[in-house]
């Protein structure tokens, strides 16, 4: 709204709103005389006031409040303003990407400090008015001098926009917060970082430093005010760096590993995926026109390509199939075209229905691989299988051969568990012997070897 609002700190109450903007109050800073403050709105305008006193008209009672003692009208939107200790100048961050720096007392204009490629989001100058630090929208951090505005030295701080800077008291060591979540520590006159602060789950909006930068208190995007003391414990500078260096490293290489891993389990592109999708395409051409060769010559003895190593056309497909890993054939097959997609649905068909002439030439093929590879053809051209009923005779095979195999599987594991039992039963009576689970006598010897050290420990 532009208002400046004075609140008593001992009620908590509204004391006055003024109205000193016409548009947000983006930053205030007390004067070092403590005689008033400056304000810098998105209006364009920077005010200085003093302070005041006001009395009540209701209950005559007195109370600070500001008054307007100059104003400097700017051509951009002021981002944050600042006085140096010594009270002689101000500096202003604006939309521009510019710092400017002016004469206190007249508000005439002192230095321009150029260099950011993005709007500076705060700034701080050290207690003996010497240096100026400026964090950007780009991510830098800037060391300026305030005689002459040279930068001493930019640093490429954070991952993130740089929301607030501060000086401590007395030294050059400062604080940089960003959006990345961190807070680091730094040292402006050897350009170096001391330590990070990582606390925050998500950006850091807003910081502040006590008198003596005992405490810093921070405000998240996470929706936490955080408050952090100053310990005795000694921080080394080289220790930190390369515990910094160790962390990176560890994080990018886990990246890479899970991307690398999400990126197979999810089928995503890969070297791997796509050699296999050229091998699955150029199988499925060869075997087609090995069929079709073997067709031609019916009623002779045909003659198979050596290319085959041995097998059926039929039974070099599956041996290509049950080659191609498990998390590579989602993407193998999405690299068909629709043509051979359905060449290989026909082929599958063929093997799993025994729907050729010689049946005894049909290879075996696994119920979950047959599964796999039609539901992944169906995936992929769903649109098409839905539109065109042309194809639903074969889906509909195919999903009662692949029951019966199923089904099969079961009956032949179900006999043979029932055979199993009863050859032990007569042996047993035979023999004289009693047989026993390997497997449960194994998890029993281990139970027994775990209890003594359990009894040690």
């Amino acid at each position: 709204s532009g208002s400046l609002d004075i609140y008593s700190l001992s009620t908590g109450s509204l004391v006055q709103s003024i109205k000193a903007h016409t548009g947000p109050v983006v930053s205030f800073c007390l004067r070092p005389d403590s005689k008033g403050l400056i304000s810098g709105g998105k209006d364009k305008r920077v005010v200085v006031w003093d302070y005041a006193l006001a009395v009540d008209p209701d209950t005559q009672s007195k109370h600070i409040s500001l008054i307007e003692q100059n104003a400097l009208e700017l051509t951009e939107v002021v981002h944050s303003v600042t006085y140096s200790p010594d009270g002689t100048k101000f500096a202003l961050a604006l939309q521009d990407s510019t710092v400017k720096v002016y004469y206190a007392d007249s508000l005439k204009f002192f230095l321009s400090l150029y260099g950011h490629k993005l709007p500076v989001n705060d700034i701080s100058i050290s207690s003996d008015s010497q240096l100026l630090i400026s964090g950007s929208m780009d991510k830098n951090l800037k060391i300026w001098g305030m005689t002459f505005g040279e930068c001493r030295k930019s640093i490429y701080a954070h991952d993130d926009s740089i929301t607030a800077v501060a000086f401590c008291e007395g030294t050059h060591y400062f604080f940089s917060a960003s959006k990345d979540g961190t807070i680091k520590y730094w040292d402006a006159d050897h350009f170096n970082l001391i330590q990070i602060i990582r606390s925050h789950h998500e950006g850091i909006n807003a910081m502040s430093l006590n008198s003596d930068a005992s405490m810093i208190v921070t405000g998240g995007h996470d929706r936490s005010v955080r408050a952090f003391f100053r310990s005795e414990e000694i921080i080394f500078a080289d220790e930190q760096r390369e515990e910094d260096i160790e962390r990176e490293q560890d994080e990018e290489t886990a990246q890479k590993a899970d991307k690398t891993r999400l990126d197979a389990a999810a089928g995503h592109q890969t070297v791997g995926s796509l050699k296999m999708g050229e091998m699955l395409s150029e199988t499925i051409t060869f075997v087609l026109r090995e069929l079709d060769d073997s067709n031609k010559e019916e009623g002779k003895a045909a003659a198979l390509s050596p290319l085959l190593l041995g097998k059926t056309p039929h039974g070099y497909l599956v041996a290509k199939l049950e080659a191609i890993k498990a998390y590579e054939l989602p993407h193998a097959i999405s690299l068909l075209p629709f043509s051979q997609c359905m060449s290989l649905l026909q082929l599958v068909h063929q093997i799993v229905t025994g729907s050729m002439d010689d049946s005894s030439a049909l290879p075996a093929i696994s119920v979950e691989l047959a599964t796999k590879v039609i539901m992944l053809v169906a995936q992929h051209h769903r649109g098409y299988l839905v539109q065109h009923g042309n194809l639903a005779p074969m889906l509909e095979a195919l999903r009662d051969a692949l029951r019966r195999r199923l089904q099969h599987r079961i009956d032949t594991i179900g006999f043979n568990e029932a055979s199993l039992a009863f050859l032990q039963r007569k042996m047993e009576a035979e023999q004289n012997a009693t047989f026993f689970d390997l497997s449960k006598r194994k998890f029993h010897k281990k139970q027994q070897k775990r209890k003594p050290e359990a009894e040690d420990s």
